[in-house]
């Protein structure tokens, strides 16, 4: 009886390990592709308005 509920608790316990280390990795790969997105936001700007940036207007 003590052998059974020591493997029981050796499971339990091997299972909330398994899914902490799971846990950790979802995280740490969002962490990782939200890294990305800021990277490519720094690198890509947003295009001038309408109407700016084509040509000089030297008549100003």
């Amino acid at each position: 009886m003590n052998t059974d509920l020591a493997a029981m608790l050796v499971a339990a316990r091997t299972a909330a390990t398994h899914q902490s280390f799971d846990i950790a990795m979802v995280k740490k790969a969002h962490e990782m592709e939200m890294n990305l997105v800021s990277m490519l936001e720094a690198a890509i700007k947003a295009p001038a308005p309408a109407g700016q940036g084509i040509a000089v207007d030297k008549s100003a």
